[in-house]
């Protein structure tokens, strides 16, 4: 164990053994003098022996140097430790003492006869040597300490004769017990931070710029730019930014200038006052820019990288204004509300040793990940900085292990020799809105094994102990000490493992509660800990298989698997149940799936029936976006008839709970297939289809396609492809995406991605793409994945790679396909690297035609470019063609430019006859598909309809409407074009009523609207055609009468009237029969009749035993409105329009008529304002 110490131990030992050769070497000593601010050149060699004999440590550093020798020669087999350590710490102190109290009287030349020369010297000595030594070889333990101010390094200015600056190293040991327990303390005393006199910001970049340059980042100090200039200092009447620096930090910059390839990623730090009225430096500012286009992950060095999860746009940044009591937020990012992320990892191959060897007892270091998020709403966002565990750390930061194979026979037969951990993992996180906290659990568990304990024991006992678990968590309330046992038995055919069964006692704070504990505020509680898991083998021939037993207290989850082999037929189930709903609500879900697998059935044209299964769900839903991502990763293999699922069990169940969440009054089922073809197998089909309602009503499609061509033994053709079809009943939406996984043709892989949207509700919508679209082409936001291009690689080795990508595509307006060639090849420091492509796009209507290709050729020596060739050609047209070239060629230090652009041509003419649009519009008017009869919005309706034979009347509900709508062209707006042709005759129609009179009764009516293709009645450039929606709402026709919903009260008071009848005489009245039929008869016929069968009748029945009626949320349609530029708030008093062109015909009046007041208005849509 006294190997984990070494080390440190050696630090000691390392720093001795310098200052004694020094002592030893006049040069070397004379170097150590100017180090610490003596000019001394002059030295003789028996002034250098009196100094040694006058500070008489031989006797000290010999001590040392033998312990240390008995130290590296032993095999940490001796029992006190301390007798080696002690004599180390005491002889190294001894040393520094006897430095500082040397007398200067005791020598007569220069230094050392300087009154002040041995207290500083001595007193600097070992503060130096430790600083420069974890500045060397402890990097992070260095920064950690420096910047928290507790070594100091300064440039020392000493007065007097033959004194020059230095470094001063200096270690503020007392403070390292307020860096744990009160880390903000230390920060605010080191920087001023919240001090009256204002921020010392020149020490908070002077050693971030240390510490950033001692990891080999690159950062620099210059004076505040002119944004930032403006932003914070220009209205400032106190504060003058002249002289004023920012921190710039260069996390990612990288420049290939023979094809312009620019990537920047800056985290900027600027000192900012507080307001404009501050005098003084307050905070700080951090500011993220990016430029140049780039991928979202970037490896900065094999330990080092970043990764973005952002909406960000190319010119857009996020700044960060941090004071001591408050945090502000800018930017001129323009959407409601964040979720972005910026992370920087450091994951240090191998790990860090902080102190140890590889082969003992050690404290790694396993690696950090710090991010800043932006999360919320645009007008409220929380920031938050988090350091520890985080996105691509999943492994604690720290890590103990215990090596026990050297300790002693004593501590060997207790704990065994084998080696266990201790990890402590979670994360410092700050928020704006929450200040400091720890993010995860503050906990850390062992794991003691106990294989070695059975050795010399009887091994035919059935139970046999595995591991011992000690576990220590808290989470802010509870303390729990959790004491558990793994342990496997054996009963021959049967075998079984049960994991972490024990004692759990958890220690409660019952403060501010009615109730106490036994130690007053604390209450201790002492009970059986269930087991995390169940695992049983049967081995029973001709039975084979296991299953599983989970539960997850945390998230009170029940999961489990069996999967049996019985001859020739196999049967695999796995189930989740969980006993809460989401957000802790009372309740269970449900997630069962089930599958069998037989002997091939043959069902005819070669094909046979392999399998059969299902699916169910209670209280789950689908999540579609883990589904299409799941088809990337082959997360179907673990829905559709899943293999192995005792050894898979965490990954299956982790990907189903993802895949089918809980949701209250959900359900799902579906069956499921394994079908074949061919005899042997060559290829199968597994499909399951999954029907889910209520709310939405979903139709899934899931399956696997394998093929192995032309046997499974010897496969030339290896095809895999993953399938996800969803059918959206309420969003009158349908999607199929595919994927190629684990496909090759011989050796070369193959790769790619399919994707189909269909929209046929409120805005119509097609794609079909194989392999992803034109590069300029923007697609419609209808949930489509980053698409691969479809891919053969042909090579893919260090030294080698060449690969073949080529794509398709088809929108309702246009067709694109493409391809691309790549070749890279290595020899030593050459690189010769080369690349082919082209791309064409089609646009239909108007029609448009754009193709571009090219190829680049460089032969490198490392980094730079020894000769290189680049040729882009581009063609677009017609009318006018369009044709533009750039071709550049370089070798060694000759670079040759060339570029063309030319149009010609003339100008797009209307080849197409202009059309009479009147005949159209009337036609379409009076059409009777185009007429329709509406029934008032959920009222109860108190009449049947008999079912006429088809007229051209239509009849309509007295409290209904009509609506005439058609979708030949849109009313009141001025149009340029029908389709491709021009208008000869009308540009613009419009109904202009808003009542309609029916004999004498005056019925109201309204404007009804419905989707236009904007672009085939208007004007419109190639970019806006690309980035506008392909539909708009434009007024369509009118609403005769009214389908709201009309009301009345339950009952109506009737005044009852009666006769009266005066019988004076002896005539008796015949009494007459109440009711031509019985009262049961009525009765029957009452329940019969459609006045009790109607809506408003079955009302009075309904009880409200279900609860209240579920709160739906409804989408508003998109509306544009007018705002300013540069704040994004909404101007022009309120007025929205339905759709663009009546925004832009706005616009352009409000500039004639006032220039001045619109000069910053812009059109945007609602949901972009600020």
């Amino acid at each position: 164990m006294i190997a984990a110490f070494k080390p440190i131990i050696f630090v000691a030992g390392r720093i001795i053994d310098d200052f004694e050769q020094s002592l030893n070497n006049i040069d070397d000593f004379q170097y150590l003098l100017n180090k610490n601010g003596w000019v001394v050149d002059n030295i003789s060699v028996s002034q250098l022996e009196l100094v040694r004999n006058t500070i008489n440590i031989s006797d000290s550093v010999q001590q040392i140097k033998d312990l240390l020798a008995q130290i590296k020669s032993s095999k940490d087999n001796f029992n006190n430790l301390w007798d080696q350590i002690f004599p180390i710490i005491q002889n190294t102190y001894q040393i520094i003492d006897n430095i500082v109290n040397v007398s200067s009287n005791s020598f007569s030349f220069f230094p050392f006869n300087q009154p002040n020369f041995w207290t500083e010297f001595g007193a600097n000595l070992f503060d130096t040597f430790f600083s420069k030594y974890l500045k060397i070889e402890s990097k992070v333990l260095f920064s950690v300490l420096y910047l928290s101010d507790i070594i100091t390094e300064t440039t020392y200015y000493p007065v007097g004769d033959k004194r020059i600056p230095y470094i001063k190293y200096k270690i503020n040991w007392s403070q390292l017990g307020i860096l744990v327990t009160k880390p903000q303390n230390l920060i605010n005393t080191a920087y001023n931070w919240d001090d009256p006199s204002g921020l010392n910001y020149d020490k908070v970049f002077s050693k971030l710029n240390t510490a950033i340059n001692l990891f080999g980042g690159n950062s620099e100090r210059i004076l505040i730019d002119k944004s930032n200039h403006e932003r914070f200092y220009l209205h400032n009447t106190h504060l003058s930014d002249f002289g004023v620096e920012q921190l710039n930090i260069n996390i990612l910059q990288y420049w290939e200038p023979f094809i312009n390839n620019y990537k920047e990623l800056k985290l900027n730090i600027i000192p900012v006052p507080k307001s404009d009225l501050s005098q003084t430096i307050d905070g700080l500012a951090l500011q993220l820019a990016r430029a140049g286009a780039y991928e979202s992950t970037f490896m900065l060095s094999p330990s080092f990288y970043t990764s973005i999860d952002s909406k960000l746009g190319k010119s857009d940044y996020l700044l960060l204004k941090v004071l001591p009591d408050s945090t502000q937020f800018l930017t001129n990012f323009s959407a409601l509300d964040f979720n972005t992320e910026f992370n920087f990892t450091y994951l240090p191959q191998p790990s860090v040793l902080l102190f140890g060897t590889r082969a003992t007892s050690r404290l790694e270091f396993m690696g950090v990940d710090f991010s800043l998020s932006v999360l919320g709403e645009y007008n409220n966002p929380e920031f938050i900085i988090k350091i520890g565990n985080g996105k691509h750390v999943n492994v604690p930061f720290l890590n103990f292990t215990f090596e026990p194979s050297n300790a002693d026979n004593f501590i060997q037969k207790i704990i065994g020799a084998n080696p266990f951990s201790l990890a402590l993992g979670g994360a410092l996180r700050w928020s704006s809105k929450f200040g400091f906290g720890f993010e995860g659990n503050t906990s850390f568990s062992i794991e003691i094994p106990l294989k070695d304990q059975r050795k010399n024991k009887d091994s035919s006992t059935p139970i046999q102990l595995e591991t011992l678990r000690i576990a220590f968590a808290t989470n802010g309330e509870n303390t729990d000490l959790n004491l558990g046992l793994d342990f496997n038995l054996n009963l021959s055919v049967v075998k079984a493992s049960v994991r972490n069964i024990g004692l759990k006692l958890r220690l409660s704070d019952k403060e501010g509660s009615n109730g106490k504990g036994i130690f007053n505020n604390l209450d201790f509680n002492l009970g059986f800990k269930f087991p995390d898991g169940v695992a049983l083998e049967i081995d029973a021939p001709p039975v084979k298989g296991g299953g599983f037993l989970n539960y997850d207290q945390a998230t009170s989850t029940y999961t489990g698997g069996l999967e049996l082999q019985f001859s020739k037929i196999s049967f695999s189930a796995i189930g989740i149940i969980s006993t809460k709903l989401p957000g802790g609500e009372k309740g269970y879900s449900l997630l069962v799936i089930v599958s069998v697998e037989f002997t091939p059935l043959q069902i005819g044209m070669g094909f046979t029936i392999n399998g059969i299964g299902g699916l169910l769900g209670l209280h789950r839903t689908s999540n579609p976006d883990v589904l299409r991502a799941g088809i990337r990763y082959n997360t179907l293999d673990h829905i559709l008839f899943p293999k192995n699922i005792v050894q898979n069990a965490n990954t299956i169940i982790s990907n189903l709970g993802q895949a089918f969440p809980a949701r209250k009054d959900q359900f799902m089922l579906g069956p499921m297939a394994k079908i074949g073809w061919g005899t042997p197998t060559l290829l199968t089909i597994d499909i399951g289809i999954v029907i889910e309602l209520p709310d939405p009503v979903r139709l899934i499609i899931l399956g696997i396609l394998r093929a192995q061509l032309p046997s499974a033994q010897n496969p030339i053709l290896q095809i895999q492809v993953n399938f996800l079809g969803i059918i959206d009943f309420k969003e009158k939406y349908l999607s199929f995406d595919a994927t190629l996984y684990d496909s090759k043709i011989l050796t070369f892989g193959l790769f790619g991605d399919m994707a189909l949207r269909l929209n046929w509700g409120d805005r119509p919508n097609f794609l079909l793409s194989v392999g992803g679209f034109h590069p300029s082409y923007t697609p419609p936001p209808l949930n489509l994945p980053s698409m691969q291009r479809l891919t053969i690689v042909l090579a893919d080795e260090k030294n080698l790679k060449i690969s073949v990508e080529s794509y398709f595509a088809v929108t309702s307006n246009s067709a694109q396909f493409g391809a691309r060639v790549y070749a890279m090849a290595k020899a030593w420091k050459i690189i010769a690297e080369g690349e082919l492509w082209f791309n064409v796009l089609f646009q239909f209507s108007p029609f448009y035609f754009a193709a571009d290709m090219g190829v680049k050729f460089a032969i490198k020596m490392g980094s730079k470019t020894l000769l290189g060739i680049y040729v882009a050609l581009m063609l677009e047209g017609p009318d006018p063609w369009r044709a533009q070239g750039q071709a550049a060629f370089k070798i060694l230090l000759v670079k040759v430019k060339v570029r063309f652009d030319a149009t010609f041509g003339r100008q797009r003419a209307e080849a197409i006859e202009a059309v009479k649009v009147d005949d159209k519009i009337k036609e379409a008017l009076m059409l009777q598909d185009n007429w329709e009869a509406l029934l008032p919005y959920q009222n109860n309706q108190m009449v049947a309809w008999r079912k006429e034979a088809e007229t051209e009347v239509q009849s309509v509900d007295p409290s209904g409407a009509i609506k005439i709508s058609q979708r030949v062209m849109p009313l009141n707006t001025v149009m340029h074009k029908f389709g491709s042709a021009a208008i000869s005759d009308f540009n613009q129609y419009k109904i202009n009523t808003t009542s309609v009179r029916i004999e004498n009764m005056i019925v109201p009516a309204e404007r009804v609207q419905d989707y236009f293709a904007r672009s085939e009645f208007s004007n419109m450039t190639d970019e806006e055609k690309l980035s506008r929606d392909g539909y708009e709402l434009f007024d369509s026709g009118v609403l005769v009468g009214s389908n709201e919903n009309q009301s009345s009260q339950y009952a109506v008071h009737k005044h009852s009237t009666f006769e009266e009848i005066t019988m004076d005489s002896g005539y008796r009245r015949k009494e007459d029969t109440k009711f031509a039929i019985s009262e049961e008869r009525l009765k029957i016929d009452s329940f019969r009749g459609y006045t009790t069968r109607t809506g408003l009748s079955r009302a009075r029945l309904r009880t409200t035993s279900v609860g209240p009626a579920k709160i739906k949320l409804s989408i508003k349609e998109g509306e544009f409105v007018l705002a300013n530029r540069n704040n994004l708030q909404q101007v022009g008093g309120g007025i929205s329009f339905a759709n663009s062109m009546d925004a832009e015909r706005y616009l352009q009046q409000q500039k004639v008529l006032s220039p001045s007041t619109v000069e910053h208005w812009i059109i945007a849509n609602r949901y972009e304002l600020a």
